[in-house]
This record gives structure tokens, C-alpha cells and sequence, in this order.
């Protein structure tokens, strides 16, 4: 399907060129979704799931349910890449 751009108002199409550029630069940004899902999944981990799990006195006042809805939330963040969809139609886990 040809693509097209408006320059000074006018619909053109693009040369051969800039379809080949563009291709190029929608396969960069399919080729990294699995770097930006991964880097997501390191966010949350850091900013969600670390301050918890590190933290002795926060940890100890849970309960023994909470601690596992902790756990498995962790852990569903570390399988992250083996899920039916990865990178593209990720269903994240819900934090506790």
C-alpha cells in the first residue's frame, strides 16, 4: 500500500526511497519491542516491587497471603517473556 506525505499542501507519494526508509524504521522500532518491554518490566520491578521486597520491616508486617501476592507478582514480572504475545500484546500482571 503506498504511502503518502502533504508537502506545501499537496498529497504526494512517497519515492521509492523514502518507502524504504520508512520500512527500515518501522522494522528498527519492531525489532526493539522486546528491549522497550523488557525495560518496562525492569521498571516495575524496580520502582513496585523492590522497595517491598527489600525492605525487612515493610516485608515482616505483611501477611503470609500478602507476602505471596507479592511473590507471584514478581515472579509473573520475571516470566514476562515467556507469555503467549510477548513483546507485542503483553496482558502485564496486576500489582498487589
Amino acid at each position: 500500500m503506498p504511502r503518502f506525505k502533504v508537502v506545501d499542501g499537496i498529497r504526494t507519494q512517497f519515492t521509492e526511497a523514502e518507502e524504504l526508509e520508512r520500512d527500515a524504521e518501522e522494522q528498527a522500532f519492531l525489532d526493539e519491542a522486546p528491549d522497550r518491554a523488557r525495560q518496562e518490566r525492569d521498571r516495575l520491578l524496580s520502582n513496585d516491587v523492590d522497595p517491598i521486597v527489600s525492605n525487612a520491616l515493610r516485608w515482616n508486617d505483611m501477611t503470609d497471603a500478602k507476602r505471596t501476592e507479592w511473590t507471584n507478582y514478581r515472579q509473573a514480572l520475571l516470566n514476562i517473556e515467556d507469555l503467549e504475545g510477548f513483546p507485542d500484546a503483553i496482558t502485564w500482571p496486576t500489582k498487589p
